[in-house]
């Protein structure tokens, strides 16, 4: 399965376009591959908006509304989103328990870009899970490069995980809440900031 979607038609450049670059809305969707692989790759540039009730508010390359929503490939599964005004892989906006990220044998790659001063490249609110290969996250934004801070955010694989974060601001990597975890590889994290907060 390969999906494809381009919110910024005028390019990342050019301001206030269509909303995201892919949405699921609902509260349990399942986009699934059961013998293959799934890619998702999306583009979007849209400032926030002041009624956030039908758009989820902040745009995102990729965006899933609730935590309830499950992308599922028995191989790979690749994400790529990118957001000039709001946030590459927004995962998620609501609240829900049941959904994930979540390849069965493959590997698990995604990357989420940002330029927009408040947020960043990764929000990461849910399950992602490579049960017999490995994770890797690269994510890149202004206030913060990978971000993990609320409800069921996590990341498991059988064998490497790799989380790269860049931040010209904020945190490079950020982990409030959950686990990244390796049953039988190693477990990298590499974070950035140019930041000289020194909280950051």
């Amino acid at each position: 399965i390969t999906i494809y979607a381009n919110g910024a038609a005028n390019g990342l450049a050019s301001a206030n376009q269509q909303g995201h670059g892919i949405i699921l809305w609902g509260g349990a969707q399942v986009v699934r591959s059961f013998a293959g692989s799934l890619s998702m790759t999306g583009y979007a540039t849209r400032s926030v908006g002041a009624d956030c009730t039908n758009w989820a508010c902040i745009s995102g390359g990729i965006t899933l509304y609730s935590g309830g929503v499950t992308l599922q490939a028995y191989n790979d599964l690749t994400l790529k989103g990118v957001s000039s005004q709001g946030l590459g892989l927004y995962l998620t906006f609501a609240n829900a328990a049941g959904g994930g990220v979540t390849s069965e044998i493959g590997n698990i790659v995604m990357s989420g870009l940002s330029n927009n001063a408040s947020y960043g490249g990764a929000l990461i609110r849910l399950p992602i899970t490579a049960t017999l290969g490995s994770v890797t996250v690269s994510a890149a934004g202004q206030n913060y490069g990978y971000y993990q801070d609320v409800w069921y955010g996590s990341v498991s694989a059988k064998t490497d995980v790799n989380i790269i974060g860049y931040a010209t601001a904020g945190h490079g990597i950020y982990m409030g809440i959950g686990s990244i975890t390796s049953s039988d590889g190693n477990v990298i994290l590499s974070g950035f900031t140019s930041s000289v907060t020194t909280t950051d």
